[in-house]
């Protein structure tokens, strides 16, 4: 599939490969084959036995909606603690831009046009679809009047528990990853939502037996993709270079705390959570000028012309791009 992928585009993978497309399906008929060795024949796989499985089972749910997922299991087994779940896109983490990721839904949007793919995207969406309607039904059954977001009193610490990590490893209190890695997020987390306001975040973190000189940034950020504040510090900080002042404008965001490094020959990163408290519009302005600023052109992106939609276009400067221009109205 990895060669597959990196001989053409998203849309000829998934033509080559339409198995990919009603991967949920697949996945369950996988499940449900007395013969595991038969996985590969998806396509004989009874749609109705799968939607009256989905029907049968206790709790059924859907990745976009994983806030109310976790609601409702911590509802149904109401001796443990209050349950979270991720929820994240883990290609953003990756490097993967998110115009990228737009222009990757357009293709998968524009294939369900297809004429012999598109029995296989109905196919999918139904089992979709049962499963949203079998979570629909459980939460109507447990049911509660809705809690406002948290508000938050004095300082919170958040445990490094609390958070994700691909490469590090979980050390009492802290998570230690082993430096040098890659250019995408060591840690990051909690998923958390909190009233509209403005913020200070200070982050535990610091950089243990490195060789050689680096920086670390720290970044808050909303829904997975829009950044709040970000900053890079040396291996040695003090708290107030640690602390990111930052704006929420929406009580629904999904709020999320992340670190990577730059530079470091060995050594380790010591990650201990972070400690959230209130802070003042005066500190938090640059984030709320960052929102608008966004929000800006995300305005005039929609009005206006763009020049190229790919990443590698949209990388070259502008004085390069016009000149381009020009010389192709010329010619």
């Amino acid at each position: 599939l990895h060669a597959e992928a990196a001989r053409g585009s998203f849309s000829d993978f998934l033509k080559r490969n339409d198995h990919q497309i009603d991967y949920q399906l697949a996945a369950l008929c996988v499940a449900l084959t007395r013969d595991p060795a038969r996985g590969h024949e998806l396509r004989t796989c009874d749609l109705h036995t799968v939607l009256s499985f989905l029907d049968s089972l206790s709790f059924v749910g859907v990745m976009e909606r994983s806030d109310a997922c976790a609601e409702v299991l911590s509802r149904i087994m109401p001796d443990a603690d209050a349950i979270r779940l991720p929820c994240l896109n883990s290609a953003v983490y990756r490097g993967v831009s998110v115009r990228t990721l737009e222009r990757l839904r357009l293709e998968y949007e524009a294939l369900r046009e297809d004429p012999r793919l598109a029995p296989i995207f109905v196919r999918e969406a139904l089992v979709h679809a049962r499963a949203a309607a079998a979570m629909a039904r459980l939460e109507r059954q447990v049911a509660q009047p809705s809690e406002p977001p948290r508000r938050l009193v004095g300082r919170e610490t958040v445990s490094a528990s609390r958070f994700s990590t691909r490469h590090g490893e979980f050390a009492d209190t802290a998570i230690v990853c082993r430096l040098p890695l890659g250019q995408e997020h060591l840690v990051h987390g909690p998923y958390d939502r909190l009233r509209s306001g403005c913020y200070a975040v200070e982050f535990g973190v610091a950089v243990a037996d490195a060789r050689t000189g680096g920086r670390i940034q720290l970044e808050a950020s909303s829904n997975g993709a829009v950044s709040l504040r970000r900053r890079w510090i040396g291996p040695v900080a003090s708290a107030p270079a640690r602390t990111l002042h930052f704006v929420n404008d929406a009580a629904s965001n999904v709020l999320e705390f992340r670190v990577r490094t730059q530079g470091f020959a060995g050594g380790q990163l010591i990650f201990e959570g972070v400690t959230v408290r209130r802070s003042t519009i005066w500190r938090a302005w640059p984030s709320a000028l960052t929102r608008l600023l966004s929000r800006a052109r995300g305005w005039t992106s929609r009005r206006a012309p763009r020049l190229d939609a790919h990443d590698t276009q949209a990388a070259i400067p502008i004085e390069a791009r016009a000149r381009t221009l020009s010389t192709d109205r010329a010619t």
